[in-house]
């Protein structure tokens, strides 16, 4: 919310409409039926356009909810329909189509009432940037599951209404303002998934919070004295849960989480105080805009559901998203990494055991030693530019990576237990994206999960080896042959 009040647990004893909608939805919201939720704040919107900061959290994640559990069965579909089949292809087909069309009719609904409504009675900056946001958030979920040919118009007010919340936010939130870290983060994911932009992707970046001010100074004058909001808590969960590259594989436990929030923050999460019954329930709330929607049996490691210590894993749109200082997103510097050598190496069978791949397979090689003069130089044909210039965004960071004059700093991320770690040399940190690989394809191997839009990514195998032949370290790119992809990433973990 905007305001940043904590939201507190169900009161008995409401006397007004307004008040029982509310408790409603909040009863919903524990018991994760978000559609139920959804019909309850209509109720609590038909009673009132302006509404409290509480109410505007419930609103906003109630949507989010009900949305983002039909676009995770939409991209469940995308994933069968690959290899099936004729006929189980039309049969995914139809369902996703089914989808598509609830997708459509929440998302209109929902903007209808922000534009034609709350949006009007917005008053303070804060407020109409939410609900800008909102709106944005709520166009681009049209967008990324229709055709290209048909997301024209959705993508145009998702658009809009980004730029429109970013120039508010610019003229009147301070830097640190919380919804600024969101505003950014979603309006990079939309350029880059749905736009296909990297490039403004990256200029559109959030930075890091904890490199913009002192702690208790973070939402705009938060007293250190006094509890911290859960606008605030919310917005330092997502970007302390974007420095694990963890959160792109098997997901990063709640508890390593919160550790992670007290060791940098000096404080911890009080649950109870923002109003949630159970760790999931928290995380569903607080981590919506990076968190992976998923059905109750993805949130645990077992067969039994661990509420109070769930696995939280970030969405392939975000891990796709070029981040500049997050490690969350070594998805997209995978992918950046494959194109640049795929362009700039040099095409050989290969010839060498440390290769990995069958003598005489056809590889593109390049010297790792390289890498660096064609990310600080420009050394590299033009059709390279686009995905250097990503490379070079993506490594550059505020207070994570520093390029200037040339020399290397470091990339950090934090680990499974949530220690922070810092990769000083160049071939260390191309090493840890591709050991991130590996880890990624053998969990993949073995959970009964479908691969999902980051494993299609990691089809092409990039290794580091060295080469006796030349005497150095290359970068090694196999291309997978003509297969099918999940069986591929089966047999490789």
């Amino acid at each position: 919310a905007p305001g940043g009040l904590a939201r507190g647990p169900p009161a008995m004893g409401v006397t007004t409409d307004r008040e029982r909608a509310v408790f409603f939805a909040k009863l919903a919201e524990q018991a994760e039926r978000y559609d139920e939720m959804v019909c309850h704040m209509l109720d609590v919107v038909g009673i009132s356009q302006e509404l409290s900061d509480e109410e505007m959290t419930l609103f906003s994640v109630a949507y989010k909810n009900v949305v983002g559990s039909r676009r995770a069965a939409w991209q469940c579909m995308q994933a069968t329909k690959e290899g099936k089949e004729a006929e189980a292809d039309a049969f995914a087909f139809a369902y996703q189509e089914t989808l598509v069309g609830e997708i459509d009719s929440i998302c209109s609904m929902a903007c209808n009432m922000l534009s034609e409504g709350l949006m009007l009675s917005a008053h303070s900056a804060e407020v109409k940037v939410f609900y800008q946001k909102m709106k944005a958030d709520t166009f681009r979920d049209i967008a990324s599951v229709r055709p290209v040919d048909a997301r024209l118009n959705a993508a145009e007010e998702a658009r809009q209404a980004y730029e429109e919340a970013s120039q508010i936010a610019t003229s009147h939130l301070p830097e640190t303002h919380p919804l600024r870290f969101g505003l950014a983060l979603n309006r990079s994911v939309f350029h880059s998934q749905v736009l296909g932009n990297s490039d403004e992707a990256c200029r559109s970046a959030p930075t890091a919070l904890r490199h913009l001010a002192p702690w208790d100074s973070l939402g705009g004058g938060v007293s250190p004295r006094g509890p911290t909001s859960a606008a605030v808590v919310s917005q330092r969960l997502c970007d302390l849960l974007l420095e694990y590259p963890m959160a792109a594989i098997s997901g990063v436990r709640w508890t390593a989480l919160l550790r992670s929030y007290a060791e940098v923050y000096g404080q911890s999460v009080d649950l109870f105080s923002l109003g949630y019954s159970s760790a999931a329930a928290a995380a569903r709330g607080m981590l919506v805009d990076v968190l992976q929607c998923q059905p109750r049996e993805h949130w645990q490691a077992s067969e039994e559901e661990d509420s109070e210590d769930p696995l939280l894993r970030i969405d392939d749109e975000v891990a796709l998203t070029p981040l500049p200082g997050f490690a969350g997103s070594w998805p997209s510097l995978y992918r950046t990494l494959c194109t640049i050598v795929q362009g700039c190496g040099q095409q050989e069978e290969a010839d060498e055991p440390a290769m990995g791949v069958e003598p005489g397979t056809s590889i593109r090689v390049l010297l790792l030693s390289q890498l660096r003069p064609l990310l600080l130089q420009g050394d590299a044909p033009s059709s390279q530019a686009q995905p250097l210039r990503s490379l070079l965004e993506q490594l550059r960071p505020c207070s994570k990576m520093n390029y200037a004059g040339g020399d290397e700093n470091g990339l950090c991320f934090r680990d499974e237990e949530g220690s922070f770690r810092r990769l000083q040399k160049m071939g260390h940190w191309v090493k840890a994206v591709l050991l991130w690989r590996d880890q990624r394809v053998q969990w993949l191997a073995t959970c009964d999960i479908k691969p999902g839009k980051i494993d299609e990514v990691l089809c092409p195998q990039l290794q580091l080896v060295f080469s006796k032949r030349r005497n150095n370290l290359v970068l090694a790119l196999t291309e997978p042959a003509t297969r099918d992809m999940p069986d591929a990433q089966r047999q490789e973990g």
